[in-house]
Order: structure tokens, then sequence, then C-alpha cells
């Protein structure tokens, strides 16, 4: 018997079915209502690898765009982590601030205006401190889930002690009022090095986490200088352009695909989506993103596209570090105040206008530093935004009920 198959009797691929990107008149609200986007998963030996990258692009911007517009996450007036995160800076630069004028000036402490307002920036400060430690243990199971275990246990650690030192400065504050919590705030006075000394226990693993990521840049070995764009950038400009030589530019990096476009299309799909996690850890999601369109702008030969990646590629990476940095420095503030409390004590001289510039600097460090990143720079900042990594499974699975039921892909 003839066991052969004819070459009619095979099935001929559709490209039309096979979206790539986003278009330019889809509902990003609609899609992201409806979960993940149904992709055509096939099962051909070698799937083309540019359908496979643009599919997780399309995926990885859903997630990305959901995570940020997920109103009730962020926003919500007594759990939205944007908004407990905000009024967290408000009220303990408002607190240090308070704490700064009765340094500054010891009778200002007799003023009941200070002294209530000092008093309840303390508890409400406090208070809202605990809930952004609730934050940080929340988004620390969002980056364990992700892959992101450095940061998950960084979190972890930081959420444990922003409970403990909310409660204590809540409690500590309410002893104006319950008498019982009056044997805290004696603790803290006859000992003020404690607290000075937990917060920079607190900002420890941050400036190691910030160092590690800041030393790479430093020493060119992050994934943005392996990918040397400057170089990449000049063979782009040439008038005649060798695209296999542009793709063995990417030879060794993250962005070479030699071992997976050998694989099927669902082995793509996995694999693309643990380099764009890779990427995402390092540089965060939206430059994650960026990378596989200028990957994608190469393997489909667009020079002016990929020219384009390449320079906003740059720009995030530039902004990236830039914030980095400013972090860097702002949690050095909290180290500094601790090294100048315990240099403070062993003083013979009143100290209490050097108190005084310590907590106005912390005050100023949150109004000014952590305030603003916290608005503007939700994946940056010391507690981020998590974007979910691309669940491939979940992509087959819709193929397979859109399969089954024709009907669930366009409802």
């Amino acid at each position: 018997m003839n066991n052969a198959v004819a070459i009619s009797d095979l099935p001929m691929p559709h490209p039309a079915q096979d979206p790539i990107l986003p278009k330019e008149d889809a509902d990003p609200i609609l899609e992201q209502e409806n979960g993940p986007k149904i992709v055509q998963i096939h099962s051909s030996d070698c799937h083309d690898i540019s359908q496979s990258v643009g599919k997780i692009i399309e995926e990885k911007q859903r997630l990305i765009d959901a995570t940020l517009n997920n109103s009730k996450k962020r926003y919500h007036p007594l759990k939205g982590s944007d908004t407990i995160l905000i009024t967290s800076n408000v009220f303990n630069a408002g607190y240090l601030f308070f704490e700064g004028i009765k340094c500054a000036a010891p009778g200002a402490e007799k003023i009941p205006e200070i002294a209530l307002a000092t008093t309840w920036f303390g508890i409400l400060g406090g208070a809202i401190d605990v809930a952004v430690g609730v934050i940080c243990l929340k988004e620390a199971k969002e980056a364990f889930a992700s892959g992101d275990n450095a940061k998950g246990w960084r979190l972890a650690f930081e959420g444990a002690l922003y409970i403990a030192l909310g409660s204590l400065i809540c409690l500590s504050s309410l002893s104006a009022y319950i008498g019982v919590f009056g044997g805290i705030t004696a603790f803290l006075a006859a000992n003020p090095w404690i607290m000075p000394m937990l917060w920079a226990i607190h900002s420890a693993p941050l400036i190691l986490e910030i160092l590690r990521t800041l030393a790479k840049h430093w020493e060119e070995k992050d994934i943005a200088s392996n990918l040397k764009l400057d170089e990449l950038q000049e063979k782009l400009s040439c008038k005649s352009v060798d695209f296999e030589t542009i793709e063995n530019h990417f030879k060794g990096t993250i962005l070479d695909f030699d071992e997976i476009r050998k694989k099927q299309e669902q082995e793509q799909l996995e694999a693309l989506s643990q380099r764009v996690e890779k990427i995402q850890m390092e540089l965060g999601p939206e430059s994650a993103v960026t990378a596989m369109k200028l990957a994608k702008a190469i393997l489909d030969k667009k020079k002016d596209d990929a020219k384009l990646q390449i320079k906003e590629l740059q720009g995030r990476v530039e902004d990236w570090k830039k914030i980095y940095s400013i972090r860097l420095g702002l949690q050095m503030i909290h180290v500094a105040d601790f090294a100048l409390c315990m240099i403070g004590m062993h003083l013979p001289a009143d100290t209490q206008i050097m108190e005084a510039a310590q907590d106005f600097a912390l005050s100023l460090s949150y109004a000014a530093g952590d305030l603003p990143i916290n608005i503007s720079k939700p994946f940056a900042r010391n507690t981020p935004l998590i974007v979910p990594k691309v669940d491939v499974s979940k992509l087959v699975k819709a193929e397979q009920t859109s399969e089954i039921n024709p009907q669930s892909a366009v409802s």
C-alpha cells in the first residue's frame, strides 16, 4: 500500500489568520477585558520565528497595558497600590518635617497646631506604612510568579520591615491619646538610634539590588551593552544593508534566535517568553517589548523600523539607569541618617540642629524624590508594578477553544 501523502492533501497555511501585531484600530481596553488574545498555534516542524516574536510582543504589550490600566488595583481609595504609596510619601514627608521643626525650635512642640499635626501625621503615616508593607508582599508574590526570585525576596523582606516600622510609628504617636502605648514612645526616646537603624536595614537589600543593576551598566555587561546598539545603528545607516550580516550581529546575545527558530511554534513561544522575562528583570517590561520589536524589524528586514526601535530602546535604557541612580541616592540618605545619629550620640555638644537637618533631608527625599518616582515611574519605583509573564499555555488553550467553538473567538 502506498502511504505517500499528496501535496494537495496537506493543509495550506493561511498567513492572514496569524495576527502578528495589534491592528491600529483595535480596542486595547476591549482586548484586556476579553483576556489573552487568541493566536493561531501550528505544528509545523519549523515555524516562522518572526510570527512567533510578533505574538509575544502583542501579548506582552497587552499585559503591560492591562497592568497600567488596572484602576482598581492602582487607585482604589483604600487598597490601591499607587494610592497607598503616594499617600505614604506625603505623610512620611509631613511627619519628618514637623519633627524637624520641633528639633530646630524646641519651643515649637508647645504650639498646639504643630503638636497635633506631628501626632496625626505619625498615626496616619504609620498606618499607611503598614499598608505599604502589605503591597510589598503582594508584589513579591507577583515577582515570584514571573520568575524574578531576587526581587521577590527583596520585596518580601521590605514588606515585613514596613509593617514593623509603620506599627512602631503609629503606636508611638497614639501614645498622645492612649497611655498604654507610652512605653513605646519612652523606649524610642531613650534609644533614638533604633528607628534610623531599622530604616537603614530596610534600605540595605534595595541598595544591593540597585548596585547590582548599575554595576552591569558601568561595566557594560548588561543586556543593552551586549547588543551594541550604536554599532548596529551604523550598520543600518549604510546604503546597502545585508540583513544576514545584521542578524549575525546578535550572535551570543539575548536576541540570538538561531536555536529557537528550529523549534515548533509553541516551543518558540515558550523560549521567547523566557527571553522577554529576562530583559524585563534587568531593564523593565517596556524595554523588553522594545527589544523584541527591534528583533522583529531585523527579521522582517525593515531598516527604518529597526533604526527607530534602536533609538527608542536606547532612550528607555538611559531613563532606567537615571531612575536607578536617583533611587540609590535616596536610599543612601537613610544610611547617612543612621550614621549621623550614631555620631551625634557621642558628640558632647547639643545636636538638635543636626537632628533637625536630618529630619528635613529625609522629608525632602520623600517629597522631591520618592513621590515623583512613585507617580510617574510605576515599573521602576522601589515597589514596582509587576507585569505578569506571558502564559503560552493560555494562548494554546484559547486556540483550542476557538477550534471547538468558533463563536468564542468573536465574543
